[in-house]
């Protein structure tokens, strides 16, 4: 007989635990239990029977003191899962046991199949109170009551820890009227992330509460919902929907076995699937005879979803003919236009069972699915190629080669999805009018491409340089991070952006890019060409950033993107870099001009001052800036300009003199 008051700290030193057991395998886990064994699974059933003999198994049998299995249990430090299958109906064994187990702090998921009493609920009370690592709490397969539930319900108010993660309520032949107090009570278990409640016919009120709990929830971390087996019809899924619109998180959806569900019932789903919050990754409808009004409600509800990856039922039962797979088909792939194949849904991995063969699904459905499985990025182009063989470009010759970096993009995009031999009888001009009925992709490739040269190699790099050096080219940034273009890429890029006076700032990682000092030599002459006067004032001045903000360059090519940068230089950049490589500047053959370009030289000097150069300038005679501007035909013809204005004022003050 158990003393409710028993010392139980003060009797284990002496305690002998085969006289407290009923078997010496009972006997071995209380000894795991004491001494924490750390090879020992860190599971415990307590059972009637057994079920693989296993060493985690407690059987309860008469001579089993449960009051020394509760005391362990409350003592371990290393046991994670307690899964109670069955207790005595003894109070006073049960009333030890739920005493014992309430000190345990390491139990981390606990399942119980039995009826507690409301003595051992009550001690369940205190237990999710104190404990604060409990992250499962499962009541399954045995008869909730009335005051089973207010027990429970009682119990959830008092676990104010928030560790609690998951939650499940499964088969308990529970009434409307219990569930709805279990599902008021889990109202102070916003941290929830996984709710398992089925198999439980919730009834009208039941929804009304669990649709007010998931109402209330702020942030709602939920996942997972498993509804299936509840009778739940139209109106309590239409009801239910508004609470899962609040769980923005909620990823995994279980329906099945509701079969009081019909078309009007799915289509009230629409703007759960349809919000731009919606982050639904699957959705189980196995046993619900959708029909065809079913699947086309369905199909309409997920046009425009872009997180759905499986809808889950059996193609066989689910009543769908081909009117019904004709709306997945077209939802999957809309065959209209190139515009309305490029909208369709392209991340949907699975349609019907998991568990029955795909030989029930149409093959076109069954393309299309693998095609969302396999090319996730590019399922668009396999769709369009597959479905679309002319494409009328006549409107859009006009932009010549402004599209090539889109067509290169896509031919490599296309033949990496195994699709080259639909490219072989398609020429320039479609795929020309292919990008033309795509607005929303020219858009990309023409005022963005940075998402295009992400997939590009080398040749496709070289191939935008009629983009760069366009006259109407506008581009500010170009990102190609994660490409390893190598030495050949960053010549190829560098020769594409001579001449280009739009370019602000070239992204890449420089650790990862493959250059060498070969690249970065040709990005060096592309900054500050050395090789004459003239070329250096051709170089790029307005690139500020080549490569990573977090990456250190070679420190030529930081002094050159730090003038091109610096607001003081302004159109001083080319006399920065000029001053700065060009020591000996002969002037010889400028003599003859005399003091033609003193303007000029007063300009230069005076720009160079203000951009910071005026050591340099110190060693420089007059001479050194006539050989400078000997070098440059540009600045000379300014020169000359400047003399044909001063000629013309004198002009008209001798004229003025005469009068």
């Amino acid at each position: 007989m158990i003393t409710e008051n028993r010392d139980y700290d003060a009797l284990v030193q002496d305690i002998n635990i085969g006289d407290i057991t009923s078997s010496e395998h009972n006997a071995n886990i209380l000894r795991r239990l004491r001494d924490d064994d750390p090879d020992w699974n860190k599971t415990l059933y307590i059972l009637e029977d057994e079920i693989d003999g296993d060493i985690d198994e407690f059987i309860i049998r008469a001579g089993d003191d449960l009051g020394w299995l509760g005391y362990f249990i409350g003592r371990s430090e290393v046991l994670k899962a307690l899964h109670i299958h069955v207790l005595p109906e003894e109070r006073e064994q049960l009333v030890a046991f739920m005493r014992g187990i309430i000190h345990n702090q390491s139990i981390k998921e606990l399942g119980i199949q039995t009826d507690l009493g409301d003595q051992g609920l009550r001690s369940l009370g205190h237990f999710l109170r104190n404990h604060n690592a409990l992250t499962h709490l499962r009541f399954v397969y045995f008869h909730v009551d009335t005051d089973c539930a207010h027990n429970i319900a009682m119990a959830l108010v008092q676990c104010r820890h928030n560790s609690l993660l998951s939650f499940e309520l499964d088969e308990t032949n529970i009434s409307d009227e219990a569930f709805s107090e279990i599902a008021t009570a889990l109202r102070t278990q916003s941290q929830l992330e996984e709710l398992h409640l089925g198999r439980n016919n919730i009834g009208r009120d039941g929804c009304v509460a669990l649709v007010n709990t998931l109402c209330v929830w702020q942030s709602s971390n939920l996942k997972f919902l498993d509804l299936s087996s509840n009778n739940i019809d139209d109106l309590r899924l239409c009801a239910l929907v508004e609470g899962m619109s609040n769980c923005s998180n909620l990823q995994n959806l279980y329906l099945s076995d509701n079969d009081q569900i019909t078309a009007a019932g799915i289509r009230s789903m629409s703007p759960l699937f349809q919000s731009e919050s919606c982050s639904l990754k699957c959705i189980m409808l196995d046993s619900i005879n959708l029909g065809d009004e079913g699947a086309i409600a369905l199909a309409d509800g997920l046009r425009g979803n872009k997180s759905l990856r499986h809808l889950m039922f059996d193609p066989v039962s689910a009543g769908v003919t081909d009117v019904g797979w004709a709306a997945f088909s077209k939802l999957l792939c809309d065959t209209s236009s190139i515009n309305n194949t490029y909208l369709s849904n392209h991340t949907l991995e699975w349609v019907g069972s998991l568990f029955y063969d795909d030989s029930d699904i149409p093959p076109d459905i069954r393309q299309y699915i693998a095609w969302n499985k396999d090319q996730r990025i590019d399922a668009a182009i396999c769709k369009i190629l597959k479905t679309h063989d002319h494409f009328d470009m006549k409107p859009f010759f006009q932009w010549k080669l402004k599209f090539l970096p889109v067509m290169v993009a896509w031919f490599q995009r296309a033949r990496a999805a195994g699709l080259e031999h639909l490219l072989g009888s398609k020429k320039l001009s479609s795929m020309y009018d292919f990008v033309r009925s795509m607005p929303m992709l020219v858009l990309g490739g023409h005022q963005g491409q940075e998402k295009t040269l992400r997939r590009s190699r080398k040749p496709g790099i070289r191939s935008i340089s009629p983009l760069l050096q366009s006259e109407s080219c506008s581009l500010t940034e170009l990102s190609l991070y994660r490409i390893n273009f190598g030495d050949e890429g960053a010549i190829a890029l560098a020769d594409g952006l001579r001449g280009n006076k739009s370019k602000r700032h070239l992204n890449f990682n420089p650790n990862d890019s493959g250059i060498t000092d070969v690249g970065w030599t040709a990005f060096s002459m592309l900054l500050c060409d050395t090789s004459s006067i003239n070329n250096t004032y051709l170089s790029n001045h307005t690139i500020e950033r080549i490569g990573d903000a977090y990456c250190a360059n070679p420190p030529d090519i930081e002094q050159y993107l730090a003038w091109n940068r610096d607001e003081r230089s302004g159109a001083a950049t080319a006399i920065c870099k000029i001053l700065e490589s060009h020591s000996d500047l002969d002037i010889k053959p400028f003599l003859q001009w005399k003091l033609k370009f003193l303007p000029v030289i007063i300009i230069w000097l005076g720009r160079a001052q203000e951009a910071g150069l005026e050591q340099s300038l110190g060693g420089r005679k007059l001479s050194s800036v006539y050989n400078f501007v000997r070098g440059m035909p540009m600045l000379v013809i300014g020169g000359q300009d400047k003399e044909k204005t001063s000629r013309r004022s004198r002009k008209r003050r001798l004229d003025g003199e005469t009068k």
